[in-house]
């Protein structure tokens, strides 16, 4: 049974079929499953794209046909669920042939390296005119994801290293200032590929840590925004917001308390006012990543459905300018450890996880009853549960 979608409620996960290197739990079958089980009316679809194509030395793009039948896959299970709408995320950059650069989140330094910045956002450009034109049925963009981070993980000059500190990294961490310059110019690029094939498609802000630091980092972006020098490279310069983002983006954690309490809701609304100064307050606001990890904490385990719930009510009440909300992140991971709290994400146990396999947390069991009612059958969550 294909169950009606709810417009509010989509999801967040990465497919192992559809990227390299991804925990083995995590397949299309299983996410398109729940999917429609949640009732996702889309589905945000992480996409490295230094593996969906490649660029020849002559900066020509190429989809890899493998690649693209992969995507074609995951999208048909997920519309078979009744997923109407999709997010792409740019979950890695795509590099000219002759970089060096090439971890997936490396700018060439927009100052430093000017000519290399030029070329770099002009193959994610004509790599997004592909997408556009073989996958009509993705209407939403994401160009990055968190490059706010203040240890340069998903921004940063080449030369950075994983595994060292912040310290050791200073010399190729961008400052705030200069990742929204290039936030700014990869949003006006990738706005550009995606708006020449399908006029009617949204590119999305890409979504940011929910710090004390944000209200100043969203303050930065709307401000040079309509300062009427962006791009910040070439002749032409725009400040309409449309040529550059038409949703917001936020990642709502609770990095505090874990708590939805006050602090959390003035923080959101905090958020929502920069915007509303900027005259953009009708802007729809989306959580592109909604969600908690238990840490492998009983207790916590418990309290998550509870605080998913909480969130709802209060989107419904008072945050009403947020218009869609995706769970982050559906499984476990299992064989593809990265630490305690980010591997303790999850609605459901990893079909390989040690204990409980493939069996659902009690905040599927609480999200798939507020969302289809409370005689729901929770047999189906059981679907893919070790015997």
């Amino acid at each position: 049974m294909v169950r009606e979608a709810h417009p509010k409620i989509g999801l967040c996960e990465v497919s192992c079929e559809l990227n390299d290197d991804v925990d083995k739990g995590l397949q299309n079958k299983i996410i398109a499953h729940f999917a429609g089980e949640f009732r996702a009316s889309i589905v945000r679809v992480w996409l490295r794209f230094h593996e969906f194509a490649y660029c020849d030395e002559k900066d020509n793009v190429t989809i890899i046909e493998e690649r693209a039948e992969r995507l074609h896959a995951y999208l048909n299970a997920l519309k078979e669920k009744g997923v109407k709408d999709f997010s792409l995320l740019s979950w890695s950059f795509l590099y000219p042939a002759d970089f060096d650069c090439k971890d997936g989140w490396a700018v060439p330094d927009p100052v430093a390296e000017k000519e290399k910045y030029v070329r770099f956002l002009t193959v994610q450009k004509k790599l997004y005119e592909l997408i556009v034109q073989r996958f009509p049925e993705i209407c939403y963009f994401e160009p990055t994801n968190e490059p706010d981070g203040v240890n340069g993980d998903f921004l940063h000059r080449e030369g950075f290293m994983y595994g060292k500190t912040k310290e050791e990294n200073a010399a190729y961490i961008y400052t705030q200032e200069e990742v929204v310059k290039i936030v700014l110019d990869l949003s006006y690029f990738v706005n550009q590929g995606v708006k020449k094939y399908n006029a009617s498609a949204k590119v999305l802000f890409p979504g940011f840590w929910n710090t004390d630091d944000a209200p100043m980092y969203l303050t930065k972006v709307f401000s040079e925004l309509q300062s009427g020098q962006y791009p910040s490279i070439g002749e032409k310069k725009s400040d309409k917001q449309e040529d550059f983002f038409e949703i917001m983006n936020f990642h709502p954690y609770s990095l505090k308390t874990g708590e939805i309490d006050e602090e959390w809701l003035q923080g959101q609304k905090r958020l929502y006012g920069v915007m509303q100064s900027f005259g953009v307050g009708d802007m729809p606001v989306w959580y592109t990543e909604l969600g908690w990890s238990d840490f492998a904490k009983e207790t916590e385990k418990q309290l998550i459905g509870g605080r998913f719930l909480k969130v709802f009510d209060v989107v419904e009440k008072e945050l009403t300018f947020v218009k869609r909300m995706f769970l982050f992140r559906l499984c476990t991971l299992a064989n593809k450890k990265e630490c305690v709290g980010e591997d303790n994400f999850g609605l459901t146990y990893n079909i390989y996880s040690e204990q409980h396999a493939g069996e659902p947390k009690p905040v599927a069991i609480a999200l798939a009853k507020y969302i289809n009612g409370e005689d729901y059958d929770v047999a189906p969550l059981y679907k893919f549960a070790k015997k």
